[in-house]
């Protein structure tokens, strides 16, 4: 491993990344690289906020990947120019990048491809979970019609193991219900079918050291209704610590812990999201994504929200040294309740209809006359609207769409003991930016 001295804390270090807001708004944002399409709103916005040298542009038409981007010769020639020995993926890393960073002789900032694809797996990550003896909800790992007809009725949470966000996950309220689902929609097995539990969904972010480990705040995943159809995931906003039991605490911590102990155990270094349900006292594991999510960009912006630490330069860290800055394995106590809305419910809203101009991305503020627009950072105020896509024009709506994030200093639900109610600054927000969507639109 690369020492501190010379890697985090030398100037000339980089950190190369496509589109990344979690290093834009962290520490190291004097040492991200910025690959973003030229003319896009996204390069208009890094421009505004980082230096000339920091931003290579690219004339690629289609969407960025970042198998697109390091079959560039022109970019990677770029990249070592720059001095850039870090390379942070979008989202999941692949064999092809990691071949392509020991051939550049440039760390990848992300777990090991074949394990992060193992544990993103509903079906492997609920056997660790079993195996470490991890409190999670009673389930049923389903290999074949035969285990459907025998499986004890109860409702239940079936999903594919790939599953994401609300896609491959279906609410079943029998037997007859799970047959009929697991058929109409082709669903191949295995398929991993839980106990629908009523309590509060959360989330925590840990990062895993080769030796130690940081927790997060405490985030509620909020949902709203649909009609006929089950609530659909509408973004997170932080809560704080006071807001489940102590005994909740103490037995999520315990299971965080025991998390990190089991996939530290199969070689895991990086940064986990950790789902789970509270009910009263009792805490339910239910998911863990390997890899950045929608609100770690607000966990890099504002540091309490991991114990006062900067979350991209611990994650940087962890593959650069090997280990965070020490073992803060305890969830903070907060009182910042902001939240990152995700505008891929829009998709849902706006399916089949065509992106004619992308939005701007920028600092909005909605509650002054004319909405006024920046690119500064440095002008962003807890009022302010941070709207943040890398959507491209003609693109065809639908609900698979990924189109970027809202972030928000102050709240937009009142969250409840029994439920989350959008308040009258949620409805307000998700108005506006409903409005600025379908103003793009043909």
């Amino acid at each position: 491993m690369s020492n501190i001295e010379g890697t985090l804390r030398n100037s000339a270090n980089m950190i190369a990344s496509i589109t990344s807001l979690d290093l834009l708004l962290s520490g190291l944002r004097d040492r991200y690289c910025c690959i973003a399409q030229e003319g896009s709103p996204y390069a208009k916005f890094a421009g505004a906020n980082l230096t000339t040298d920091q931003v290579i542009l690219t004339s690629n038409k289609g969407e960025l990947s970042d198998e697109t981007i390091i079959s560039s010769t022109n970019i990677s020639d770029e990249l070592v120019l720059k001095g850039v020995n870090a390379f942070l993926p979008s989202c999941f890393t692949s064999g092809t990048l990691e071949n392509w960073s020991q051939k550049m002789g440039i760390t990848i900032v992300a777990p090991n491809s074949n394990l992060q694809k193992q544990l993103e797996d509903k079906v492997i990550f609920n056997d660790v979970l079993h195996k470490n003896n991890i409190s999670v909800p009673v389930s049923h790992v389903l290999r074949s019609n035969d285990d459907v007809v025998n499986t004890l009725p109860f409702t239940g949470v079936l999903q594919v193991p790939d599953s994401w966000g609300g896609l491959g996950t279906y609410f079943i309220d029998s037997k007859e219900h799970l047959s009929n689902v697991i058929s109409e929609n082709s669903l191949p097995f295995p398929l991993l079918y839980r106990e629908f539990i009523t309590g509060r969904a959360l989330g925590v972010t840990i990062l895993v050291g080769e030796s130690n480990t940081m927790f997060s705040a405490l985030r509620s995943q909020l949902f709203i209704p649909a009609q006929d159809d089950p609530p659909y995931f509408i973004g997170t906003q932080w809560i704080p610590k006071s807001s489940i039991s102590a005994k909740a605490i103490i037995s999520l911590e315990r299971s965080l812990s025991q998390i990190a102990d089991a996939i530290r155990a199969l070689g895991f270094v990086g940064m986990a999201n950790v789902d789970c349900i509270v009910e009263g006292d009792d805490v339910f594991i239910v998911e863990c994504n390997p890899r950045q999510s929608i609100c770690t960009c607000q966990i890099a912006q504002h540091p309490n929200l991991l114990n006062g630490y900067d979350l991209m330069e611990e994650y940087v860290r962890c593959f650069m040294e090997g280990d965070c800055s020490g073992d803060i394995s305890f969830i903070p106590d907060t009182d910042f309740e902001g939240c990152v809305l995700d505008l891929d419910q829009f998709g849902r809203r706006f399916s089949g209809r065509r992106i004619n101009k992308p939005w701007d991305v920028g600092i909005y503020n909605p509650n002054v006359d004319g909405n006024p627009y920046s690119l500064d950072l440095s002008n962003l105020k807890a009022e302010d609207l941070l709207i943040v896509h890398t959507i491209q024009k003609n693109t065809l709506l639908n609900l698979t769409s990924n189109l970027g994030v809202v972030l928000s200093d102050l709240p937009v639900a009142d969250i409840l003991s029994d439920k989350i109610v959008i308040n009258s600054r949620g409805e307000s927000i998700l108005d506006f930016v409903s409005k600025l969507v379908e103003s793009c639109l043909e």
